[in-house]
């Protein structure tokens, strides 16, 4: 113990190492301009509910569009998402269709060309977009979540290959897309730490 204190004391952990830099200030206040706006392409406009970054530069983004009041929404309303180049907001560069509408999308930090996306209807999908608009691969509903897929996040594994899906059915489900026929593990939010898989539906989580 008072060797650490030594350390401490050997130096000023109080000084100010700025103290001689005179800060510019400004009585404007903080601005933003709006450069382009991605609208739904659609004739019934849907709302954009995520945006991924292109993982290898500002050259353009995915962006997944849902309307989360799905059963007032139309029948025949589109389940498209698309992928944009940033200096075109006026037709998408890729057209995602997924079976059901897309609430989240991530790029593979990994891999530029493989997209991650969760479903209204609980499902997880993956693209390739090499292979085109349809996905690769989607999880079974039957092993897929009961509420939509509101957030999907790619682990830093080595593969690249794997990812973690959540939603309000209070579940985080791990997969990898190299066997999508059923999740690795599962994890229920459960607060009280005692409920069981006929409980879910009472249970919330949406973040990972």
């Amino acid at each position: 113990m008072e060797h650490i204190i030594r350390q401490n004391n050997a130096l000023d952990i109080y000084e100010d190492y700025f103290a001689d830099i005179e800060v510019e200030g400004t009585d404007e206040p903080p601005s933003a301009k709006t450069i382009n706006v991605f609208r739904d392409p659609n004739e019934y406009k849907r709302t954009a509910t995520h945006i991924s970054w292109f993982p290898d530069g500002p050259r353009k983004l995915a962006i997944a569009y849902c309307n989360l009041e799905f059963q007032r929404s139309p029948t025949d309303i589109c389940h498209d998402s698309y992928i944009w180049d940033v200096e075109n907001p006026n037709k998408p560069e890729m057209t995602l269709k997924p079976v059901s509408p897309l609430v989240c999308i991530e790029y593979n930090p990994k891999d530029s060309h493989i997209l991650l996306g969760g479903c209204y209807n609980g499902q997880v999908a993956y693209w390739d977009v090499r292979k085109g608009s349809q996905p690769v691969e989607m999880t079974p509903v039957e092993h897929s979540h009961r509420d939509p897929a509101y957030k999907t996040v790619w682990l830093q594994s080595k593969t690249g290959s794997e990812c973690f899906s959540a939603s309000t059915d209070g579940q985080v489900l791990w997969w990898d897309t190299r066997k999508f026929s059923e999740p690795f593990e599962s994890m229920i939010l459960d607060p009280t730490k005692k409920a069981r898989s006929d409980k879910i539906s009472r249970l919330n989580g949406i973040g990972i």
